[in-house]
């Protein structure tokens, strides 16, 4: 929920992709490069500030920083 960026005012089409696995027959998803992604702004969505954002993902950068391996 944290990573969605959709609560800040901001919509991302074509991130990603999705295959089917040839073996297993299940759908994959693969992320697609960035240069294809298609970003928009749309401000009437934001139901989060711009600072609360950015203290969340402050938070969640220092958290995996504690939790990664060495």
């Amino acid at each position: 929920m944290l990573n969605n960026e959709i609560y800040i005012g901001r919509q991302i089409w074509n991130r990603m992709r999705y295959l089917k696995d040839p073996t297993s027959g299940r759908r994959v998803s693969r992320m697609n490069p960035r240069s294809e992604w298609v970003i928009s702004d749309v401000p009437h969505l934001r139901i989060v500030t711009q600072e609360i954002w950015d203290q969340a993902r402050q938070r969640l950068d220092e958290i995996r920083e504690k939790t990664a391996p060495q």
